[in-house]
């Protein structure tokens, strides 16, 4: 059993060097309170797969909850993968919210930067999904519209995002979730992954 780690208030920064249990040693690590906490991937190489974390019978057994930025090392010649579903999102439990005036959809949102080296990847998953629909992530607008807050990008903008939406829905109810990323990081789909079937609580 590994630490439990909460990085309270504020909006906080954690370095990871590794996505090995084994390496970390941390059962659960919380980013608190803030709508800006960052999971930085500090080593180049790191590939990190958000379905490995918030299950208790798949993955590592890890929590990994309460961020809203997931940052890759950009440094000359590095490179970083990050592989995520609409469920991870979910699980996630990110605290910044797109929410585009009074009586629109809140969007829970994460923010995902890197450069060109690195990339994100969407599996589509097979589910055993019961009374479940699980929805792929639908790009909203042009690919590097919007800013790192859902708006729309102010013309000239150098930091850019291309904006993905999906709607998890379960017996509690519809989790809509959204990301935001940097529009020079390659964008990859990965077919044929299977998953246990996930009850959102």
């Amino acid at each position: 059993m590994g630490d439990v780690i909460n990085l309270g208030s504020g909006n906080d920064t954690a370095s990871l060097s590794s996505v090995s249990f084994d390496d970390m040693k941390f059962a659960q690590l919380d980013g608190g309170e803030g709508d800006g906490d960052t999971l930085y991937l500090y080593i180049s190489g790191t590939e990190l797969n958000l379905g490995d974390f918030n299950r208790a019978d798949f993955g590592n057994g890890q929590t990994l909850i309460n961020f809203e930025v997931i940052q890759c090392n950009t440094g000359t010649g590095k490179t970083g993968q990050v592989t995520l579903t609409p469920d991870d999102l979910v699980l996630l439990d990110s605290d910044r919210i797109d929410q585009a005036g009074a009586g629109f959809t809140p969007w829970q949102t994460l923010v995902v930067l890197g450069d060109g080296n690195d990339k994100l990847v969407l599996p589509k998953i097979d589910l055993d999904a019961g009374d479940r629909i699980d929805q792929d992530f639908i790009q909203v607008g042009a690919t590097g519209a919007w800013d790192n807050t859902g708006a729309a990008a102010a013309a000239g903008a150098t930091a850019t995002f291309t904006k993905l939406r999906a709607v998890v829905a379960d017996g509690n109810g519809d989790h809509s979730v959204e990301l935001l990323v940097a529009s020079q990081m390659l964008i990859e789909a990965e077919f044929n992954l299977t998953r246990p079937a996930l009850v959102i609580g």
